[in-house]
């Protein structure tokens, strides 16, 4: 009997020195990090280019939903920087758990020339910011493109525009009078036609750009080039006006109105150059033709 009581008591003392188990254990205690990367560019014009230097910062707040401790007491937040490389790449890493964060990615504005070759023209390119959740060991890729708004107006700076305009012709057979005989026109219009116009480089973009128009029931055509000023480097001032080949029937044009629909055929697309064409010119009476009519 005596030893059934002390195997009772030994027993009682043993539980009465187990630790109790805490069961408030969550997913948000196990914090990690998350690498946020990415690439930011700008844009000049018609052209996108990588910049170094932009600063990019990435804000979680410590506590309250969607911080990085959600059930504690804790204040204000992490914020973590860095810039982009020669290429416009950035890494940044941060702290984050595993149910997730909120995060503020904020790519800082500036101030910029539009790296062309005319004199500078400054850009204002805004600070804007992303929100995306992060989550613990799972990477976020974050990239950025800076569109700018000039500060000044181009035509200050070295940028203007000319008119280049004039008609465009189809060889045409055409009666000349009534009992006549029809005579073959190289200057008769054509109307509702596709003109284009290449400028060899353009001043906000440096590239080859092109422009297009319909000629008129004349055969008038206009374009209002972006040129850079009179005797500025690193331009030709130069413009290639041209057609496509126009699939159609060599037709005879009536003394009283009206055609006489001809053999079908091609009228080979025309092409004319025109030199000098920068800011305030006007490039009138730039006319052209079609070539020869060639029957199928």
């Amino acid at each position: 009997m005596k030893n059934t009581f002390l195997l009772i008591g030994l027993t009682a003392v043993l539980f009465s020195c187990k630790k109790k188990e805490d069961n408030n254990f969550q997913a948000t205690d196990m914090t990690g990090t998350t690498v946020v990367e990415g690439t930011a560019t700008r844009q000049i014009g018609g052209n996108t280019t990588p910049i170094s230097g932009a600063v990019v910062t990435v804000k979680i707040k410590n506590s309250g939903t969607g911080g990085l401790y959600p059930g504690s007491s804790a204040v204000g937040s992490e914020v973590y920087s860095g810039s982009t490389d020669a290429m416009g790449r950035y890494a940044i890493s941060v702290k984050t758990n595993g149910t997730g964060v909120n995060s503020e990615i904020t790519f800082k504005g500036f101030s910029a020339k539009n790296d062309t070759a005319l004199a500078a023209i400054v850009y204002d390119y805004p600070t804007t910011m992303y929100t995306p959740t992060l989550y613990k060991g799972v990477n976020l890729t974050q990239n950025h493109n800076y569109v700018g708004t000039p500060l000044v107006t181009p035509s200050n700076q070295g940028v203007g525009t000319a008119t280049v305009s004039g008609m465009l012709y189809k060889p045409t057979w055409v009666h000349a009078a009534a009992t006549g005989a029809a005579t073959y026109s190289l200057t008769y219009p054509a109307a509702n036609r596709m003109v284009y116009l290449e400028y060899d480089k353009d001043p906000m973009t440096l590239t080859k750009k092109v422009y297009s128009t319909t000629t008129d029931a004349n055969g008038r055509y206009s374009f209002v080039v972006n040129t850079p000023n009179m005797g500025i480097s690193g331009f030709a001032n130069a413009a290639k006006i041209y057609t496509t080949d126009w699939a159609t029937t060599n037709d005879t044009v009536k003394f009283t109105g009206g055609v006489n629909t001809g053999k079908p055929g091609v009228y080979p697309g025309g092409t004319m150059n025109a030199s000098g064409v920068y800011s305030t010119v006007i490039k009138n009476a730039q006319n052209f033709g079609y070539m020869t009519f060639i029957n199928d």
